[in-house]
């Protein structure tokens, strides 16, 4: 696996597809190719999540939104994934995108001034699908647990087909996760999640419509 990298931000910005502001992370300290990767988030109370906040309001309204929290996490778990696969030697011309979160516990809050750590650590690689876990700290508090996150490794030539307004619609293994063509974010996910049906119960009202 060889010693640990430090990457800057300016390696981070080439490595990530986000354009800014929704680059989540300052820093890697530590990357140990295939195996484990430590990011750094510092949140400031410039971040554009506290723009619109009114005057006067209280201490806990700056809690950075734990949507942003995993997003941050699943952006250095994707610097861990682009990083390795250069040195496997596999096809570059494939594109990472988040598809869930499993077993999510958020045990504390940051705010405005904290450093966010990101541990990841590659858990395991099953056929296209990428598995990490790891866990968020704020100096020595540990804020949040992943115990799995789960990306698609896909062509992008497919990914790109499907996404256009031309495409034919995404294939049925994408069709739910598959909306931003290179990297999608926990937040897209999550308002996807809530606000769309799922393949199952659309299925069941097109039955029953047709009855």
């Amino acid at each position: 696996m060889g010693r640990s990298r430090v990457l800057d931000h300016s390696k981070i910005r080439a490595i990530l597809p986000h354009g800014h502001p929704m680059v989540l992370v300052d820093q890697v300290i530590s990357l140990k190719l295939g195996a484990s990767i430590i990011g750094i988030k510092a949140i400031t109370g410039s971040e554009p999540c506290y723009h619109s906040l009114p005057q006067g309001l209280g201490p806990e309204r700056y809690a950075y939104p734990i949507s942003l929290l995993v997003e941050s996490f699943g952006q250095t778990a994707a610097i861990l994934w682009l990083e390795s696969i250069k040195s496997f030697n596999q096809d570059l011309d494939r594109v990472l995108m988040f598809t869930s979160v499993r077993n999510l516990r958020i045990e504390g809050q940051a705010f405005p001034g904290n450093i966010l750590r990101h541990v990841v650590r590659l858990d395991n690689i099953v056929g296209d699908n990428v598995f990490v876990e790891g866990e968020t700290w704020v100096e020595d508090r540990q804020i949040a647990i992943i115990e799995s996150m789960i990306a698609a490794v896909r062509p992008r030539s497919v990914v790109i087909e499907y996404a256009t307004p031309s495409g034919a619609g995404m294939p049925r293994d994408l069709d739910d996760t598959a909306t931003d063509m290179r990297f999608l974010s926990s937040r897209q996910w999550l308002a996807r999640s809530e606000n769309s049906p799922s393949p199952r119960a659309s299925r069941k009202e097109e039955k029953s419509s047709s009855t």
